[in-house]
């Protein structure tokens, strides 16, 4: 038997998706093990509730990854472990299966380093390759190593019991390199297997600068004490202390690094004590492990993965791109205009020009961009909030300093392939490349969506500066340097056909549809329509406003009748939240209608799950992330045909309504509840629709390649076909 072991640290929507992953497994026998290690985000109530078959083991106190790790190995009853991180996804169904064969087919393999691929699955997690050979050279051929990553591994039980288990005295980092010594100085096998892969997202952890400026430099020195002799141990720490030295100074962390000096000091006579350092022969072994590995992987097959993640081929072009405010850690615009910059820059030589308030940390929002210019956003007073975020009075600023930049550039020789402007969103906002004698394509773009005719009165805007969205279409025809950014582009690309008719008067010399979001995973099982006379869970998620249609949702809750057919989750907040909690009390809907509030991403995808239907009848939605969100857990959706949602949702995955006026409206949005409540066989085709939807044009990967063969095309023309068709083509073809 296998016995799964997954350490956990609040990352409960990562464990969610990861044990979804497992759990359509196509191997029979095994156990999955989670070990909590204190979280305080719910992800073990989340684990209890939703994974029953998942044993659940909860630390008294937070122990640490090697000590989380040691509990669940030691509470498994399988011959062979496999362990995960939580912010792993296993896109392979049969993976175990071949865990399991490959121990069959090596009974002299100890264990197998597994092949880990970064996030968006265009290449390997080159911060995890530290194995006896170049990554290169050794990404797709098997090996044997001294490495493995605890991120994601499989031994057998015994092995891993005679090399120790993992060091608990180093909490994190380093420990793998220190267990994979120990076993094979046990005389075990430690072999890579590139068809033995798994896709590491990097989700942050509180404890990343503790990591960097304590545990490294402490368990350096603690590994080299407990398993180097003496003369390699000097040799190893002599280079480590020095540059430990010197990024203290660097970057003001001398106190930080002096005290896991002390900490490693203390622990020092303790490691002695414990353990012998690894015996001579081990370490002529391993010594001798890079060369031979080397004439073996001259004349070796390619063994290439069955299971290999697509890899894009390296575009080495030098693009700029122009993203301000992008952050992984701010929901929206900002969050998928990071995803954009770091897909590309893994790919492409990039310089990224960006701006962010005072005190924004990049290494918050890792890129890989060759450079990054960041310029602080001023201070403007008044300026705070849905205000400042709507109106963006920064960009004019940040318009400026690009645009010098730019110039300055282009003055000093520098050259670039293309030039590509990710944000802002919307279509009111021009180009500092615009006129700079560069090719430029900007998007996606979104917004400027009229508010249908039917509801313009009732949706009548009293914050004035929403008003200013009337001026867009004027600017459109008449402001020379919006109108250029759009007609002098390379291409323009929009989230939805609308974006195309609105941009018709700039007369753009090529328009693409690309949604200017995605998902990071896609749910392998889809959604099972309730049990008879249980009730059909609709979840709202956005902001309580009246565009977003949650007044029609309450009346078409109302409409349905029958209280214990369906309930809605509303999980949000904005200015007409009282006015929605009124509506509910005078319909009498109070056991049906419930008001979560605004919620961590986590919490809102813990609510993905428990749902079954996403109910989003906003009817002025330029482009719908949360649509996104929820298709990719498998909920049908229920959504206005304007905008972006009209596009993403087609017959396969939802059922759409016309935004003719409210009262209609909402009688169409209980119509279409009533079907999906009345008829469970319709509910599980769009279920499974909603995740091949999915998977065809909303997966990063793709979206990250579907750019890159635009910017192919644009630098070297070969074709006129536009890319998304050709994606959408192959995606189908694939299916």
């Amino acid at each position: 038997m296998i016995s799964v072991v997954i350490p956990s640290y609040n990352r409960r929507s990562c464990i969610f998706n990861l044990l979804r992953d497992i759990f359509a497994q196509s191997a029979t026998d095994f156990e999955v093990i989670v070990v909590d290690d204190c979280s305080s985000d719910g992800s073990a109530a989340m684990v209890s509730r939703d994974f029953p078959r998942a044993t659940l083991l909860v630390n008294e106190k937070n122990g640490g990854p090697c000590v989380t790790r040691n509990r669940g190995i030691r509470a498994a009853r399988g011959e062979i472990i496999v362990g995960f991180d939580s912010d792993v996804s296993v896109p392979d169904r049969h993976l175990l299966s071949k865990v399991a064969c490959a121990f069959a087919e090596s009974p002299q393999a100890s264990g197998f380093a597994f092949r880990i691929f970064d996030r968006y699955q265009q290449g390997d997690d080159a911060p995890r390759w530290w194995h006896p050979v170049a990554l290169a050279a050794g990404s797709e051929r098997t090996f044997e190593t001294n490495y493995f990553s605890g991120t994601a591994y499989a031994f057998r039980r015994d092995a891993m019991f005679r090399g120790g288990l993992f060091p608990e005295i180093f909490y994190m980092h380093y420990e793998e390199v220190e267990l994979a010594l120990r076993i094979l100085d046990d005389c075990g096998s430690i072999f890579y297997r590139p068809d033995l892969a798994a896709v590491h997202h990097a989700n942050p952890v509180s404890r990343r600068s503790e990591i960097k400026v304590f545990y490294k430099p402490r368990n350096q020195v603690l590994l080299a004490m407990r398993c180097y002799p003496w003369p390699r141990a000097l040799a190893y720490l002599t280079p480590r202390i020095g540059k430990g030295l010197l990024d203290g100074v660097r970057n003001r962390s001398m106190r930080e690094w002096w005290r896991a000096m002390q900490s490693a000091a203390d622990l020092g006579a303790q490691c002695l004590e414990e353990r012998k350092g690894i015996a001579t022969t081990t370490w002529k072994r391993i010594a001798a492990m890079r060369n031979q590995n080397l004439q073996a992987l001259l004349v070796a097959p390619k063994v290439v993965s069955p299971t290999r993640c697509r890899m894009s081929v390296q575009h080495r072009h030098r693009v700029l791109l122009i993203a301000p405010y992008m952050d992984r850690n701010e929901p929206g615009e900002s969050w998928s205009t990071y995803q954009w910059v770091a897909g590309i820059s893994a790919s492409c030589e990039t310089t990224v020009l960006t701006c962010h308030k005072p005190g924004w940390n990049p290494d918050h929002s890792p890129t890989g961009a060759a450079r990054l210019i960041d310029w602080p956003e001023p201070r403007i007073p008044g300026m705070r909030g849905r205000l400042a975020w709507e109106l963006k009075p920064g960009y004019g600023f940040f318009y400026f300093q690009a645009r010098r930049w730019i110039k300055e550039a282009l003055r000093r020789g520098e050259r670039f392939d293309l030039v590509h402007q990710i944000n802002p969103l919307a279509l009111r906002y021009p180009s500092p490349a615009h006129d700079l004698g560069l090719r430029w394509i900007i998007g996606p773009l979104a917004g400027s969506l009229p508010t249908p005719e039917g509801f313009a009165e009732a949706s009548r805007e009293k914050v004035w500066f929403r008003k200013l969205r009337g001026l867009d279409q004027f600017r459109l025809r008449h402001d020379p340097w919006l109108r250029g950014t759009y007609a002098k582009a390379a291409a323009v690309i929009g989230v939805a056909p609308y974006v195309g008719e609105l941009l018709a008067p700039c007369k753009p010399a090529r328009f693409e549809i690309m949604a200017e979001t995605g998902v990071e995973a896609v749910a392998e099982v889809a959604k099972v329509a309730p049990a008879p006379g249980s009730p059909l869970r609709l979840l709202f998620v956005g902001r309580i406003i009246r565009t977003k249609g949650i007044l029609d949702a309450i009346r078409a809750i109302a409409m349905v009748g029958r209280r214990g057919l369906v309930r809605l989750d509303v999980v949000g907040d904005g200015d007409l939240l009282e006015t929605c909690r009124d509506q509910v009390t005078k319909l009498g809907l109070g056991s049906q209608v419930t008001f979560h509030g605004r919620l961590s991403r986590s919490e809102v995808f813990d609510w993905y799950g428990r749902s079954h239907v996403f109910l989003f009848p906003s009817f002025r939605e330029p482009s719908g992330n949360v649509v996104f969100e929820a298709m990719s857990q498998g909920l049908p959706v229920i959504a206005c045909e304007n905008g972006g949602p009209g596009y993403v949702v087609d017959s396969s995955c939802g059922l759409k309504v016309a935004p003719s006026d409210p009262d209609e409206f909402a009688h169409q949005l209980a119509e279409r509840i009533v079907t999906l409540a009345s008829q469970p066989d319709l509910f599980a085709s769009l279920s499974a629709g909603a995740l091949k939807r999915m998977r065809s044009m909303a997966l990063w990967p793709a979206k990250i390649e579907l750019m890159l063969d635009l910017y192919d095309d644009l630098i070297t023309p070969k074709i006129t076909v536009p890319a998304s068709e050709t994606l959408l083509k192959g995606a189908c073809e694939n299916e």
